[in-house]
């Protein structure tokens, strides 16, 4: 098939990070604003696919989503896949996207592996206060 460059890809934003650091919680909140589209999961499950340039028919796929995205009245495109975070090389595709922006979400890895340990979630709160990591096994499931 034929193929394209990164820097054709229209996509304005992307959002990466570690699981269980907010990344879902940053995507729906920014999927309910008004201005902003994202790519559809189908278009977001592998950036590069192995392959040093984009397919051409993804590259049409994007370009056609931003077409939607402007004839909304929507402002930016974003990706959301997190999992780009732990390949360098789907990093530094985003260099190669003119004006693209990188949202990147880290966390306190201790933390993220007791949350785990302890079973909690984000079904478990306590109103008030974050809850630390001494009292998750008195509020764990």
């Amino acid at each position: 098939s034929k193929l394209g460059a990164w820097s054709q890809l229209p996509l304005d934003f992307a959002i990466v990070g570690v699981a269980g650091c907010g990344t879902t919680t940053i995507f729906r909140n920014l999927l309910q604003h008004p201005d902003i589209m994202f790519t559809s999961h189908n278009e977001d499950w592998s950036l590069r696919q192995r392959n040093l340039l984009p397919s051409m028919e993804y590259v049409n796929s994007i370009v056609e989503k931003k077409r939607q995205c402007t004839s909304e009245g929507r402002k930016l495109l974003g990706r959301d896949n997190p999992m780009d975070f732990l390949h360098r090389a789907d990093l530094a595709v985003f260099t190669l996207i003119p004006n693209m922006k990188v949202i990147a979400l880290t966390c306190d890895p201790v933390r993220v592996f007791e949350k785990w340990w302890w079973g909690l979630d984000s079904k478990v709160s306590v109103e008030g206060a974050d809850v630390p990591p001494t009292e998750w096994p008195k509020v764990a499931r």
